[in-house]
């Protein structure tokens, strides 16, 4: 059994068995039969070649909406730290200048709470 992985945008690494690849044509042909390896869940994923280069990959609707979930607590969490920094900046100058009464770990915790709700 022969395992062939891709290297995708340099960073992630995808590995493909060979029952988990099939070219473009193969698959217009066993589209029914690829449809229930999937549904069937008898393969995670199925990558389709053309011209021996991958170009498509083959996932049940149950795994792309979990990747979309995914995809979207990912970009919360990149904007999170990035506000609480901002705002970080703004309650340190704000406490420096007698402004608030609460201390920076009250405003950042306070802060935290709004972006976990």
């Amino acid at each position: 059994m022969h395992i062939i992985t891709y290297i995708i945008k340099g960073v992630i690494m995808v590995s493909y068995q060979e029952n988990e690849l099939i070219s473009a044509t193969e698959l217009a042909k066993k589209f029914g039969q690829v449809m229930s390896q999937i549904k069937e869940k008898s393969v995670e994923k199925i990558g389709v070649l053309k011209n021996n280069k991958l170009e498509a990959v083959v996932i049940s609707t149950e795994e792309y909406e979990h990747l979309k979930m995914i995809e979207g607590l990912h970009s919360l969490s990149v904007d999170i730290p990035d506000d609480l920094s901002r705002y970080s900046e703004k309650i340190q100058k704000a406490i420096a200048s007698g402004v608030s009464e609460k201390s920076h770990e009250e405003i950042f915790g306070d802060l935290k709470k709004r972006y976990e709700a």
